[in-house]
């Protein structure tokens, strides 16, 4: 599997499909969170509701969740997604 050089504005996604494998995808989050980001794990997956995503720290179980719709705003998956980072940042100053 050739390996993606990732653009400074995306994170890469583990995203769950409803025959239950998986795919790499990629978000746009800015080149502002990127750095953030650094050491984090995401998945999503698209459901009746919206887009469920998750993050977490590679060295740790703890996720943290966001629902989002699945159309650009600010109830959006990439507002979403930042909020994620925003909380892990902020859990981890916290521990």
């Amino acid at each position: 599997m050739a390996t993606r050089t990732l653009p400074e504005v995306e994170v890469e996604i583990m995203q769950f499909l409803s025959n239950g494998k998986t795919k790499q995808v990629y978000a746009i989050v800015g080149e502002d969170y990127v750095p953030k980001a650094r050491g984090m794990m995401f998945s999503a997956e698209i459901t009746k509701i919206g887009v469920v995503l998750c993050g977490r720290w590679q060295n740790s179980g703890k996720e943290t969740h966001e629902i989002s719709i699945n159309s650009p705003g600010i109830e959006g998956p990439q507002l979403a997604l930042r909020r994620i980072i925003d909380k892990l940042i902020e859990r981890r100053k916290v521990c």
